[in-house]
């Protein structure tokens, strides 16, 4: 049985990778973004980032790219820099339902939240602390 994914939920699924496909994020720069599967694109911040990629540690192989990106792909990041730092905003349509966000604890469904994404360690964690690790 295969399963299909929503676009959009794909590309949720790929958000951790974004602030490290970011990295070298130069203002004005054109995002590339590249299909990878007949339901996933995969996005960078510029040529320059795609060649300085990494492979990604969460897959057994690279997935190779399939070509450019849909011309009407739904979603489609914006990478810039805040106080120096690499980001990557996704607008998020209204009536969008989200789910999860890896780090931070809280419900499932997660429309209507904001989830900052920071490097800590989360010593005696507990239902209040706003990162699990």
């Amino acid at each position: 049985m295969r399963t299909r994914v929503c676009p959009a939920v794909a590309f949720l699924a790929l958000l951790p990778v974004l602030a490290v496909l970011a990295a070298g994020a130069a203002q004005g720069a054109v995002p590339v973004a590249e299909q990878v599967t007949p339901h996933t694109v995969r996005f960078f911040a510029s040529d320059a980032d795609r060649d300085r990629a990494k492979p990604s540690l969460c897959l057994q192989q690279p997935l190779p790219s399939l070509g450019p990106a849909p011309a009407d792909w739904p979603v489609t990041p914006e990478f810039g820099q805040v106080q120096g730092r690499p980001t990557a905003f996704i607008a998020i349509a209204p009536g969008t339902d989200l789910y999860g966000a890896g780090e931070a604890p809280g419900s499932l469904r997660r429309d209507g939240t904001r989830t900052v994404a920071w490097n800590t360690d989360a010593y005696a964690w507990n239902a209040g602390s706003i990162s699990l690790y």
